[in-house]
């Protein structure tokens, strides 16, 4: 036996096009998230109702699908029966009849609209709420990639100001290893030079003591000849 359209979507014959619309919607994202079904039962669901939206949306096609589910049947009823119905008190009571359905239905209409307008509102909110809730998050993300950069800023900053400090810390190494070469470099020319003053001192005063050994020498070979050639007159 065919399934009822109007089941498959969960809507009475009254509901209107917008109640059609979103029960078809929800039907679809019950179905697609129920993880009971398995995909060939899935695949039917999901086609039972696309064939309920084809119909149910189009005036024409609901109108002879009720008209199917609802059909007139023959008048089998005598002729003085059909005049009892109507007389007058019969036709009162057919009206009230009527107009007490047609109350209900109005009543159950704006019930099913106040009942749609809240379920409307409720996901507004529930829009809103994920917006905001999204917005927040984003909000929170764009913080921690802030903190992160500062972060990164100070760090590059700290090692910067440490490779400045050991520049300056190797450029004074080397200006005072500079000075101490050159104060080294003057130490050894100065000591040099000293020993080249000594070197020259030794080699004068060497040589003045030889010139004062040769005088010597000199005036003792001059006194023997003096006193041989006396010896030699007397």
């Amino acid at each position: 036996m065919a399934r009822d359209l109007f089941d498959i979507l969960d809507v009475p014959e009254t509901a209107q096009p917008a109640w059609i619309k979103r029960a078809y919607e929800l039907r679809k994202q019950a179905v697609a998230a129920d993880a009971m079904l398995s995909p060939q039962q899935r695949a039917l669901e999901l086609g039972a109702i696309e064939e309920a939206w084809r119909t149910l949306s189009n005036d024409t096609l609901r109108e002879a699908y009720i008209a199917r589910l609802h059909p007139t049947p023959r008048p089998l009823v005598p002729a003085s029966a059909v005049n009892l119905l109507l007389s007058p008190g019969v036709l009162a009571f057919a009206f009230l009849c009527l107009l007490s359905g047609l109350v209900y239905a109005y009543q159950a209409s704006q019930d099913r609209a106040k009942l749609r307008l809240e379920e409307e509102r409720i996901a507004v909110e529930a829009q809103r709420a994920a917006k905001e809730l999204e917005n927040r998050a984003e909000l929170e993300r764009e913080r921690i990639a802030r903190a992160a950069e500062n972060e990164r800023l100070r760090i590059e900053q700290r090692q910067r100001a440490q490779f400045e400090r050991e520049r300056r810390n190797l450029e004074s190494s080397q200006r005072q290893a500079q000075y101490v070469a050159r104060a080294e470099e003057q130490q050894r020319m100065y000591m040099e030079r000293q020993q080249q003053i000594m070197s020259e001192q030794a080699e004068r005063q060497y040589n003045m003591e030889r010139e004062a050994e040769r005088r010597r020498a000199l005036a003792d070979l001059e006194r023997q000849k003096r006193y041989f050639a006396e010896q030699q007159r007397r």
